[in-house]
């Protein structure tokens, strides 16, 4: 969906020896519940972006579809994984990987 070329699109990586590549791979003008589902059933994160101020034409704004479309993903999430669901800053994830994958 965006970002770099040749990481992965559902799990963090390491791009050069400190810096970690969190993807974004869930949109909220573009994307549905049918995604959240597939990148979970690979054991990927879910990252969402949207934008505060976008052109109409990207579709990913806050908007107030945007939002139920957010709050319904949240719901979902919630309801499924309940306790086991992670809300995570990219730094905090960023973190958290570095010291999984170089063991510090």
């Amino acid at each position: 969906m965006a970002g770099l070329v040749d990481v992965p699109m559902i799990c963090p990586s390491l791009v050069c020896r400190r810096l970690v590549n969190i993807p974004r791979n869930w949109n909220l003008g573009r994307n549905d519940l049918k995604r959240i589902k597939a990148v979970i059933k690979n054991n990927g994160i879910i990252s969402v972006h949207g934008y505060i101020h976008a052109p109409a034409r990207l579709g990913n704004g806050i908007t107030p579809e945007n939002i139920r479309k957010l709050e319904a993903v949240l719901n979902y999430l919630e309801g499924e994984y309940h306790d086991a669901i992670w809300y995570a800053t990219f730094g905090e994830v960023a973190s958290y990987f570095r010291k999984v994958v170089t063991k510090q």
